[in-house]
């Protein structure tokens, strides 16, 4: 390799203070810059806390807000119960008549024994008839109470059970005038039963008479009814309810059938009440005046619901009220104030952790058990942002200390590169100096001599001419190197064509076998039939192997240049290989990477018709090759010996005849 140009002290001087001064100034901005990030932290802590209370106060303002507005709460219940204070006392009555259920009987009570005969025949014999005459018997032995009202009911069924209405008729109406209403067997009222059963047969103004007498005894509390109180239930939308006892409702249900299109408001008016009065045992009383207790909740039902009551100049109405209703109700409330807010959501519940972290303790709205907490997906991240201001002037101080660090070795290397430049530009000027001079040198000799006629023989004129000749094309491609590395240096242009790959092959066979002879070396190409086309610009190729084999001849020292060709690969990873090996002394692996830099040449001796060059040869060849998308790569020739260049062009391969 030709030895480097001397370097100034000074410039090396020069390149160490630029690197020392980045390293510095860095050192500086990280310094600053971690000093600020406490700082960031602290300032978006603060914002954090000062935050939490604003929002903590909005929530209890929407919450006192909401307490005022008892209509928004109570439009939540599925049913909505009203009442006015003169109704209060009529809540604390019980419903219907105190039942007086069947007594056991005696064995000497003669009228038990026949009811029980009768039941008897009329259910485990199938002997309705039989059985009407032992409950006759029963009512004549004197049965009396409930008793006598069951045997009456038993006398109606079993009549028409045989198909005597008329015997039907005479029961009920004999019942209807004796029983009180209390009379019960198994707690559903008598009197309601056998009405029913009689009922199931009547049709027109019988039965509308029928229906308004049982309704009528039911709303005057005539009629021994089911004293549960109603428990809490879910309607289809999953909202609490006050649900009835389920033999009430079936008792409702089937008197409703009786007449389906008509109202029964004495029996609504019942089941008003019962809900009230279970209302008011949730409540623990219901408000007697707009003035007593004007608002008022408890929380019922395992927690997950609430029992709300609220008065007015005019009457007082109560529901029940879903927790989750009420805390949606709540959160909508405050959810537009704390959208701005840096997302951060209330929980009115204190297990929805799904939205995001606890931030702010449980803090209570009302001894009931209603509070909040407030969360946040990242308060982490929310401390940052508030801090943004001093976090990024932090991240700017990092950002630039790696500037400076950066540009301390950018203008290390840069120094560097352009010192290096310069003594390449040094070494190149002298090189191609003397380059210029020897063939300029053998043409002033040869063009004097044919001056001065010591070119007598045509013999001593042919050798001059030759030399002229020699000298010239040395002359040519040394300027040609200069011009195309120009060229190739500011973007190579390809002129891309579809060539046949088997004809290219022995063109560039046959130029490489011609120059090596020329140059007294022995030559060998290897390329199989090669099939198909590509696109390839065939000049710059034959360009690029013509430098490769003049590296060759120039440099390589061997006795032998060989021209591989060959095709590797399948599919779309198939390459077009070009292998130029010699049987020199071979490059250093420590030289291998520094072979394709622009003026850079390993030590060589000149051949015939060859000179030593600028060191331009293979920059153009790797410039030409990565143009085409490949790679080109030097290692050791065949046996270790010798140097093997290898170019590798990914190309895709047409089979068929190849375009002319």
């Amino acid at each position: 390799m030709s030895g480097p140009s001397p370097t100034k002290p000074a410039d090396r001087r020069l390149e160490r203070a630029a690197l020392a001064t980045g390293i510095v100034a860095a050192a500086i901005l990280v310094a600053a810059g971690l000093r600020l990030w406490g700082a960031a932290r602290d300032a978006g802590r603060a914002a954090l806390e000062r935050t939490l209370g604003e929002l903590g106060t909005t929530v209890e303002l929407a919450w006192g807000r909401l307490v005022d507005r008892p209509e928004q709460v109570l439009g939540l219940g599925a049913r909505t119960h009203r009442w006015r204070e003169a109704e209060r006392a009529e809540l604390r009555r019980p419903p219907g008549a105190d039942p007086q259920p069947l007594a056991r009987a005696s064995r000497d009570d003669a009228a038990h024994v026949l009811f029980r005969e009768a039941e008897l025949e009329a259910w485990a014999r199938s002997d309705p008839a039989s059985a009407l005459g032992t409950a006759q018997a029963a009512l004549d032995a004197g049965a009396e109470g409930s008793l006598r009202a069951a045997t009456r009911h038993l006398a109606m069924r079993c009549a028409l059970e045989t198909g005597d209405r008329e015997q039907a008729r005479d029961q009920w109406e004999a019942l209807s005038a004796e029983a009180t209403g209390a009379e019960t067997r198994e707690g559903l009222s008598i009197l309601l039963m056998a009405g029913l059963r009689w009922g199931a047969g009547l049709e027109g103004d019988e039965l509308r008479e029928l229906r308004a007498f049982l309704e009528g005894r039911w709303g005057e509390g005539g009629l021994a009814l089911p004293q549960e109180v109603p428990r809490i239930g879910r309607d289809p939308t999953d909202r609490p309810v006050l649900v009835l006892p389920t033999e009430l409702e079936v008792l409702i249900e089937e008197l409703q059938a009786l007449l389906p299109d008509e109202s029964m408001p004495a029996v609504e008016e019942d089941a008003r009440r019962r809900r009230l009065r279970a209302l008011d045992g949730l409540l623990g009383g219901l408000p007697a005046t707009p003035a007593h207790e004007p608002m008022g909740f408890r929380r019922v039902d395992d927690e997950n619901s609430f029992a709300w009551h609220a008065a007015t100049a005019d009457e007082c109405r109560g529901a029940l009220i879903a927790a989750q209703d009420l805390t949606t109700l709540l959160a909508e409330a405050v959810r537009g104030e704390l959208a701005d807010r840096g997302g951060f959501e209330p929980d009115f519940l204190g297990d929805e952790e799904a939205l995001g972290e606890a931030v702010r303790p449980w803090s209570s709205l009302h001894p009931s058990g209603i509070g909040f907490c407030l969360r946040h997906p990242d308060p982490a991240a929310f401390v940052r942002e508030k801090g943004r201001t001093l976090e990024l002037l932090h991240y700017a101080l990092l950002a630039l200390a790696a500037f400076a660090l950066f540009a301390g070795f950018v203008s290390f290397q840069a120094l560097g590169r352009q010192r290096r430049l310069q003594a390449l530009k040094a070494d190149f000027v002298a090189g191609v100096s003397h380059e210029l001079r020897t063939p300029i040198t053998a043409i002033l000799l040869a063009t004097e001599s044919l001056a001065a006629g010591r070119d007598r023989t045509p013999e001593r004129r042919q050798r001059y001419v030759g030399i002229l000749q020699r000298e010239a094309r040395r002359l040519k491609r040394l300027v040609e190197d200069v011009l195309d590395f120009s060229r190739l240096e500011r973007g190579p242009a390809l002129r891309r064509e579809e060539m046949e790959l088997g004809g290219f092959a022995h063109e560039l066979l046959e130029e490489s076998r011609a120059t090596v002879e020329a140059a007294s070396r022995q030559f060998e190409g290897h390329a199989p039939d090669l099939q198909g086309s590509a696109t390839l610009d065939g000049e710059a190729l034959r360009r690029a192997i013509g430098n490769l084999v003049d590296n060759a001849l120039i440099h390589g020292g061997g006795d032998l240049v060989r021209l591989e060709i060959e095709l590797e690969g399948e599919g779309s990873g198939r390459a077009l290989v070009l292998r130029v090996i010699d049987r020199g002394r071979g490059i250093p692996p420590e030289a291998r990477a520094r072979v394709f830099d622009a003026f850079r040449q390993l030590g060589a001796r000149s051949v015939e018709g060859k000179a030593r060059g600028a060191g331009l040869g293979l920059a153009i060849v790797r410039q030409i090759v990565q143009a085409h998308g490949g790679t080109v790569g030097v290692g050791d020739g065949a046996d270790g010996r010798g140097t093997c260049f290898e170019v590798r062009l990914p190309t895709e391969i047409r089979r068929g005849e190849p375009r002319a």
